[in-house]
């Protein structure tokens, strides 16, 4: 079952973008609707990674003064998933892998953020919570920023912490014990505005991750040694990762709110995971507050040293999950921004997405998002 895939990438969208830092004491309100449709056409074939999710998701984002904010949080989805594959007669366990196909998540948020007067720096500290059927987790982040900016550089350093408590239950119905998984994230990004129409971005990522990160939907096929599939094994994960990403963006804006951008990355970690992104778009202005963007995503992957495609004993460090296998991605996509009503006091803006991805390893999905943004 590919729920952690499909509830990261959802995340992404929701929680990247969509809810802006207030500026000069403007808050945000939004409300947004999400569907996507993901089909399995390769990967393992006892296990079923198709799915059909749908998802509501409000969130608040309020300006007290100009140095206290506080952001809210609250989504909800519904994950359909494919029907659990039946197991051949020479598997030797009876349990299915999947007691339901149907599961309900609830993700709760809530974080103050304050930016000391005439400083350059801000700190949030928050809280949330994930719960869902046979998983359920909670924790604290905190973050610090420092912006140092004159008219045309922005230099800008940012720190996060994340320390979560974990209550799984295992693929084979036993309940686990409490679990943690501890994150630093530290980023430093460079801006630099070359003209009135060229900008340049360039940024370093690092994390550490310490704790639970293996998942415990996820099982192992064991084969014998002519290729039948006779147990089902634990995936197996290391409890630390460090992971290093580096990214970079040019755009160009030849006229006011016409941009043509290409971004990319390249990312590498302990697990012998590589990847590496690239993403030309368009920015096309349809009116004052309107406008039309397009993007297409190429990504590639390399697997990781702890997948195993079809092993005859368990090892100390094993996984199927096709998360880390390799694999090369296409993903389109569009969204539209366009004004619902206006005045002095508030703004009110629609949005539409529409987006794919088709993967090498037979997953591929179509989703969309439909969403309302106040500002005032």
């Amino acid at each position: 079952m590919r729920v952690r895939v499909v509830a990261l990438a959802v995340a992404a969208v929701a929680l990247t973008g969509l809810v802006p830092r207030a500026l000069a004491a403007s808050s945000v309100a939004t409300l947004d609707i999400f569907a996507l449709a993901q089909d399995d056409d390769g990967g393992q074939p006892l296990r079923a990674e198709g799915l059909r999710y749908g998802g509501l998701r409000m969130a608040l984002d309020y300006a007290f003064d100009d140095s206290l904010a506080m952001a809210l949080n609250v989504a909800g989805s519904l994950i359909d998933n494919e029907n659990t594959r039946p197991l051949p007669d020479t598997v030797d366990q009876v349990l299915t892998t999947q007691a339901s196909s149907q599961v309900l998540t609830l993700d709760a948020q809530a974080a103050l953020r304050f930016t000391p007067p005439e400083s350059p720096a801000s700190f949030t500290a928050g809280l949330y919570y994930h719960h869902q059927r046979r998983f359920v987790s909670l924790g604290a982040d905190l973050t610090g920023q420092l912006d140092l900016a004159d008219s045309d550089t922005i230099l800008a350093l940012t720190y996060s912490f994340r320390l979560g408590i974990l209550k799984p239950r295992r693929w084979d119905d036993l309940i686990m014990p409490f679990d943690y998984l501890r994150s630093h994230n530290l980023i430093l990004s460079f801006t630099q505005n070359l003209s009135p129409s060229w900008l340049v971005n360039a940024s370093v990522q690092y994390t550490r991750q310490d704790g639970d990160m293996q998942d415990a939907y996820n099982f192992v096929v064991l084969y014998d040694d002519v290729g039948t599939p006779v147990h089902l094994g634990f995936e197996q994960l290391p409890r630390e990762r460090d992971r290093v990403q580096v990214s970079g963006r040019v755009r160009w804006s030849p006229r006011h709110g016409l941009g043509f951008g290409l971004d990319g990355s390249l990312y590498g970690d302990d697990w012998g995971v590589v990847s590496g992104a690239v993403e030309p778009s368009v920015e096309i202005p349809l009116g004052a507050t309107s406008r039309w963007r397009f993007w297409y995503r190429f990504a590639t992957q390399s697997r990781a040293k702890w997948f195993r495609e079809r092993p005859t004993a368990d090892a100390t460090y094993q996984t199927q999950d096709f998360d880390l296998d390799a694999w090369t991605m296409h993903s389109p996509g569009m969204m539209l921004v366009f004004p619902l009503r206006g005045d002095l006091a508030r703004a009110w803006l629609g949005r539409l997405s529409l987006f794919a991805f088709f993967r090498s390893d037979g997953i591929s999905a179509v989703g969309a998002n439909l969403g309302a943004s106040a500002v005032w």
